[in-house]
C-alpha cells in the first residue's frame, strides 16, 4: 500500500475517532458537583443507620436533595406528594438492594418516580 493511501486511511480513522468522542460527550450528562456527606454510597447510607447523629445528617441531606431536585425541575408542580418516612423507606430499600449505587442516583431516581407517579 503506498504512503499516500496509508496517510489518508490514518487521517480518516483519526477523524472518525475524534467525531465519536465529540458525539459521546454531547450525549453524556454534564458533571455536576454534589455536596453532602463524606461518603455518598448506598453502603455508607446503610452503615450509618445504627449511628443516630450521623443517620440524621444523611436523612436531612437526602430530604434537602430531593426537595432541591423537585424545586429545580420543570416538573415541580406535577410531582406526587410524599413524606420523610416514605423517602427514608425508599432509600433504605434501594440501598439494601444496590449497595454500590450512590445516594445521589437513588435520590434522583426517587424524584423521577414521583414525577411519573403524578402523571394521569
Amino acid at each position: 500500500m503506498n504512503k499516500a493511501i496509508m496517510a489518508l486511511l490514518i487521517a480518516i480513522v483519526a477523524a472518525a475517532a475524534i467525531a465519536a468522542g465529540v458525539t459521546a460527550q454531547a450525549h453524556a450528562k454534564p458533571l455536576v458537583s454534589v455536596y453532602g456527606p463524606t461518603e455518598l454510597s448506598c453502603g455508607a447510607w446503610t452503615k450509618v443507620q445504627t449511628t443516630t447523629d450521623i443517620r440524621r445528617q444523611y436523612h436531612m441531606w437526602m430530604f434537602g436533595f430531593v426537595s432541591g431536585q423537585i424545586w429545580a425541575s420543570r416538573h415541580r408542580d406535577t410531582v406526587a406528594m410524599t413524606d420523610a418516612d416514605a423517602i427514608t423507606a425508599y432509600v433504605d430499600k434501594r440501598c439494601a438492594d444496590h449497595p454500590l449505587d450512590s445516594i445521589v442516583k437513588v435520590g434522583s431516581d426517587l424524584v423521577d418516580e414521583l414525577v411519573e407517579k403524578a402523571k394521569p
